[in-house]
């Protein structure tokens, strides 16, 4: 390869991880929600949960009782893991609401909410208050705890109620059965006069309709639930996979529209030079959409990970960092040293050319990533 065309290549990935930088950012803050669930501890803003995953998986466990203990405890980790999720999903969408847990706004064990929603000032969302319920060892068993006298007080606080994901279609389904079935108990009522059943049957009916208009899905399921409780660590590793690899997906699109308009320039002006013919241009362009597809995928698939773990970081230089595009271009640096290192390994260069190639590329990379840190340290200290 040619040293024009290494050069080339360079400017193509720095162009990667410019064009990278919005969905690395976005990911990135987003997977930070879960490392955030984990430790308990938001260093970016200075802030403790009441308890984290970690915590709640060194609670003590009574041998006698091992089973009902783990289950109670999976609960306090779905309530942690939802929180999570949720902002997660508000970070992704651009919304400045947050959700947060009662215990983390220091209303430890509120009898009636366990999450609640705030604007961007602070304040309560009207209607956003949440009780989880992780009851139940099936459907109709989770139904029968929230129709239950011990459950009323929730029913009465008109807060919503979030269940299992595995749990929420059935118990709305059972709702509605035991509804119909009381319903042609109090058409049998209405018709042989008997007005005192039939105002008990009218009660239990409007009982399971405000059920059913109460229940929400939590989007957790009781497995999970339970794997947050006994390996935390796996429980947001894969969280923060599944937030990397969407936005692997998105930014593989710029990424081929990235590499596709640099290769579309570079080969049309060398057809118009007569250096390349048109077909074999055309396929020039056409692989350089899939490589520039794959480099977009990477760069933030890696780089929003890189991302989240540098914005909870201790050090508030290494978090500042993590606000310029250092992340993407960290990523992007290591693939294209990484090409050099392959060629050297496949005999295409010497030793002495692959040393030429990272002092180089290295240079290049090094002068940037410094004047990012440089900009972030600036921002940190409030030096202008």
């Amino acid at each position: 390869m040619t040293k024009k065309k290494k050069d080339t290549k360079s400017i193509d990935l720095a162009a990667q991880s410019g064009a990278a930088y919005e969905v690395v950012h976005r990911y990135g803050f987003a997977s930070k929600e879960h490392l955030v669930s984990y430790s308990g501890v938001d260093n970016e803003n200075g802030r403790k949960l009441a308890r984290g995953l970690k915590k709640i998986a060194e609670s003590k466990i009574n041998e006698d009782y091992a089973s009902q203990n783990i289950k109670q405890q999976a609960g306090f980790s779905a309530e942690v893991k939802y929180t999570a999720r949720q902002n997660a999903e508000k970070i992704i969408s651009g919304s400045k609401e947050k959700y947060y847990r009662t215990d983390d706004l220091g209303h430890v064990n509120d009898p009636l909410v366990d999450h609640v929603l705030l604007d961007e000032d602070g304040r309560i969302v009207l209607g956003s208050s949440e009780q989880m319920k992780f009851v139940g060892n099936s459907p109709k068993a989770c139904l029968n705890k929230l129709v239950s006298k011990e459950f009323q007080k929730y029913i009465d606080a008109d807060n919503k109620i979030t269940v299992p994901h595995d749990f929420y279609q059935d118990v709305f389904q059972e709702a509605e059965t035991r509804i119909q079935f009381l319903q042609q108990q109090l058409d049998r009522a209405n018709s042989s006069g008997n007005q005192e059943l039939a105002d008990k049957l009218k009660k239990k009916i409007a009982k399971y309709n405000k059920i059913r208009s109460l229940i929400r899905d939590s989007g957790i399921t009781n497995k999970e639930a339970k794997e947050a409780r006994q390996h935390p660590k796996l429980s947001i590793a894969k969280d923060i996979a599944r937030i990397s690899h969407r936005a692997g997906v998105e930014q593989a699109k710029t990424g081929a529209f990235v590499g596709g308009g640099i290769s579309l320039i570079k080969n049309t002006i060398s057809v118009i030079k007569g250096e390349t013919e048109p077909f074999d241009a055309a396929k020039a362009v056409a692989l350089d959409i899939g490589q520039g597809a794959i480099v977009g995928y990477t760069t933030a698939f890696v780089g929003s990970t890189l991302k989240a773990g540098m914005q909870n970081a201790s050090n508030s230089t290494i978090r500042a960092i993590s606000k310029t595009n250092a992340p993407a271009m960290i990523v992007t640096s290591t693939i294209d040293l990484g090409k050099s290192m392959t060629r050297f390994v496949k005999g295409q260069i010497s030793g002495v050319e692959l040393l030429e190639e990272v002092g180089e590329k290295g240079t290049g990379h090094i002068s940037s990533a410094m004047f990012a840190i440089y900009g972030a340290q600036n921002e940190a200290y409030n030096i202008e």
